[in-house]
Formats: C-alpha cells, sequence, structure tokens
C-alpha cells in the first residue's frame, strides 16, 4: 500500500512547489513594482525639494537686496519654511479627503503657478506673499505623500522607501542652495524662481505617471471640515502614550534646530569663517543627513523604531551639544556632521511609527498633526536663540542646542522603557495564560 500511493503523491508535490515559485515570482514582480513607483517619487522630491532649496537662496538674496532688513530676511524665512507647517490641520484633513495623488499633483502645480508669476515681481511683499502661497500649496503634498507610502509598498520595504524620499530631500538640500546661488550671480533672482517653477511642473509629471493606489478619499472622512475632523490627528497623537511622547521629542528635536538656524551665521562670524563656514555648515549637515537616512531605511523595521530613535537623538546630542566647548571651527563642522547624519538617521523611524500605528482613513491628519508640534517648536527655537546670542555669544549660545537635544533623548528613552515594560508584562500574561 505504501509503494502504490507514493507514485500518486509526487506529483502533487511538484505542482504544490510549482504553484510556490508561482506565487514567489509573482510577489518577487510586485515588490520590483513597488520599489520602482517609489524610485520615481523620489526623483520628483528631489527634483521638487532641489528647485525650492535653490529658490529659497534666492527670495531671501533678493529680499535683502532690496530692503536691507533682518526682519524682512526673518519674514521670508518664516514665509518659506514654517508657516506652511502651521496648517496642519487643513493640509491633513485635504490629504485624508481627496485623492492624494492629485492632492500631490495639484500642490506642485499651484506652487510652480506661484514661482512663474514671482519670476516678474521685485516689490518685497509680493515675493512674501508669493512665497507663503507656495508654501501654503506644499504643506497637504507633505502630508498626502507620508500617508500614501504605506499603500504603495510593503510594510517590510516601508522604512526603505521613507530613506529613499529622505534622501532625496537631503540631497536637494545640500545640492539646492549651491545651484541657487551660482544663478542668482550669473542672472539674478528671477532666473531661480522660473526654473524652480519648471521643477515644479516636472514633479508633478513624475507623480501623476507613477502608477499605484495612493489612498485618499476615505468614507470616515467627513465631506466638510468641522472641528472635529481637523483636530483628529492631534486627538489620535495624545491618545496614544508613544506617540505623544515621541512628539514631544520630536518637536524638541525641531526647537534646537531653529537655534542652530540662528546660531549657525554667527558662529560662522565668531571664528572668522565668513560666509564659506557658513555654507560649509550647512552642506556638511546636508552630506550626513544623506547617510543617516541610508543607513536608517537599511537597518531600522517596526520593531526596532524606538530604538534607533533614541539613539539617533543621542548622537545629535552630543554632537551639536559639544559644539559649545570645541576649541577650532574645522572640529565643529565634522561635530555638525555627526549631528547631520543622526538627524537623517532619526525622522525614517519617527515617520515609520506615525505610519504604522494610524489607520489609513486618518493617517495625513496624523502626520500633519506631528508637523504642526515640529513647526511651532521651530519657530520658538530660532526665538530663543536671539537671546541666548545677546547673553552668551554665539560658541557657547550652541549649549542650548545641545540641552534641547538631551532632552528630547531623556524623553524618548524614558517612553521606550516604558513600552518594553508593558511588552514584557504583557509576554508574562500570555505564558501565565
Amino acid at each position: 500500500m505504501r509503494s502504490s500511493q507514493g507514485p500518486r503523491l509526487r506529483p502533487r508535490a511538484r505542482l504544490s512547489r510549482h504553484y510556490a515559485s508561482i506565487v514567489s515570482a509573482v510577489q518577487a514582480t510586485d515588490r520590483g513594482r513597488a520599489r520602482r513607483r517609489v524610485r520615481q517619487l523620489a526623483l520628483a522630491r528631489a527634483v521638487s525639494a532641489g528647485g525650492s532649496q535653490a529658490a529659497q537662496i534666492a527670495l531671501i538674496y533678493q529680499i535683502y537686496a532690496v530692503t536691507r532688513s533682518g526682519l524682512w530676511v526673518a519674514a521670508a524665512l518664516l514665509c518659506s519654511i514654517s508657516l506652511g507647517g502651521l496648517m496642519g490641520p487643513v493640509s491633513g484633513w485635504v490629504a485624508d479627503r481627496f485623492d492624494r495623488k492629485r492632492v500631490m499633483v495639484v500642490s506642485e502645480l499651484v506652487g510652480g503657478a506661484t514661482y512663474l508669476a514671482m519670476v516678474f515681481a521685485h516689490a518685497p511683499a509680493f515675493l512674501l506673499a508669493g512665497s507663503l502661497v507656495a508654501t501654503v500649496a506644499g504643506s497637504p503634498f507633505r502630508a498626502a505623500s507620508a500617508a500614501a507610502m504605506p499603500n504603495l509598498v510593503e510594510l517590510g520595504d516601508l522604512a526603505w522607501a521613507n530613506a529613499q524620499l529622505g534622501t532625496a530631500f537631503n540631497l536637494a538640500l545640500v545640492g539646492g542652495p549651491l545651484i541657487g546661488g551660482a544663478l542668482v550671480a550669473a542672472s539674478g533672482a528671477g532666473l531661480v524662481f522660473a526654473v524652480n517653477a519648471a521643477t515644479f511642473a516636472a514633479s508633478g509629471v513624475l507623480i501623476a505617471s507613477t502608477k499605484g493606489r495612493f489612498g485618499g478619499r476615505v468614507g470616515e472622512t467627513s465631506i466638510e471640515p468641522g472641528a472635529r475632523d481637523l483636530l483628529a490627528g492631534f486627538r489620535f497623537i495624545l491618545s496614544n502614550r508613544q506617540l505623544a511622547s515621541l512628539a514631544v521629542a520630536s518637536a524638541l528635536v525641531y526647537g534646537s534646530f531653529g537655534t542652530a538656524l540662528v546660531i549657525d551665521p554667527a558662529l560662522a562670524r565668531f571664528f572668522h569663517a565668513g560666509s564659506v563656514g557658513y555654507g560649509l555648515l550647512t552642506t556638511t549637515w546636508g552630506a550626513g543627513a544623506v547617510l543617516g537616512a541610508l543607513l536608517s531605511g537599511r537597518v531600522v523595521a517596526v520593531e526596532t523604531a524606538h530604538r534607533a530613535i533614541v539613539w539617533g537623538m543621542a548622537a545629535m546630542a552630543v554632537s551639536l551639544g559639544s559644539i559649545a566647548f570645541l576649541p577650532t571651527f574645522a572640529i565643529i563642522v565634522v561635530a555638525g556632521t555627526v549631528g547631520g547624519f543622526g538627524s537623517g538617521f532619526v525622522f525614517i523611524p519617527w515617520l515609520l511609527l506615525i505610519q504604522h500605528m494610524s489607520p489609513d482613513w486618518m493617517r495625513g491628519r496624523v502626520v500633519a498633526a506631528a508637523e504642526v508640534f515640529e513647526q511651532v517648536a521651530f519657530i520658538a527655537g530660532m526665538g530663543a536663540a536671539v537671546p541666548a546670542i545677546s547673553v552668551l555669544n554665539a560658541h557657547h549660545a550652541y549649549g542650548l542646542t545641545g540641552l534641547l537635544l538631551l532632552l528630547a533623548t531623556a524623553i524618548a528613552a524614558a517612553t521606550g522603557a516604558g513600552v518594553n515594560r508593558r511588552r514584557w508584562a504583557a509576554s508574562r500574561l500570555r505564558v501565565g495564560g
């Protein structure tokens, strides 16, 4: 009987292995397609962000050339960087209520049209208004992009996908200002604004041609943006102990970025490094962030995300905090590079946790709520740096940056310890049951 059954089972086994190989091949093909989509979106991000970084240099140069006023320059920084993030409740709702792919494309086209109009503008007020419109239009883009990513790739590739987009942005942070400065020197701010408009359009085309399900237009999101819908992301973060604590830690990190942004030019002057030294601080920070994002995408998973956040913040706290005591500008540049590495590393797992823990129907609002916390802290950090420089000097004022990062690390580490204790207790209950 045993020998007579054997021949009948072997074809079934071969057929089962054949089906398994087909399924495996299909899964590999699907994963390859998903990764190609992410790379196309990363290319769009690099093109658009590079143009925006170049345009920001041109905007600040043009504003200062006309007004010779630091207040006008500060207003330009707020309009082109921070104020868009404060639109989080609305931008997150838009990212959840409408098709996220269309939201991203429309955001790019509006930004491009705005900068095209700025080509013909010279009045500082008009330039500020134009940059503010472009920044506000870009706010839903950021929420929609982050919220869409879990729909485009599997969970195991999500950190990698975030790293691709993060790396693209950091590369733009390095190259954009250099290109912008060169174009302004060659032909003025108008040319840079025109190039930026073209990069917005190119990014829109790349995104529109990217296939896949981006999400959005979910039934749970009401048509009217009432207060309950607009604030849903904040309620979700504050109701989750882990996300709430990490949101506070992340906000403190952004506060430290705000202090560093104000202190860096004064620090370069303090060490007689001039504009070249100031540019070197920004460039090496961006280069470190590129490396940090690439490494984070390779080694971080959902299970290790919290620990990665703690280590990344600790690296920033040690490196940037030490600047207040370092004797030479060359060593400070090295420390800034390490800080940039930590920055690029830490925000990949932070975004991964937000994406993993929030449901798709409100993910855009959760992402946008986290951004609001960060941008408010960023603005507060810029404000706190001004008296710090006047009371101390630019060198010792960097201690404020390190203090904020040290506090952020402590909060993230304490939260991680609490999460581990709850997991251990839950495992004990399962074993006991």
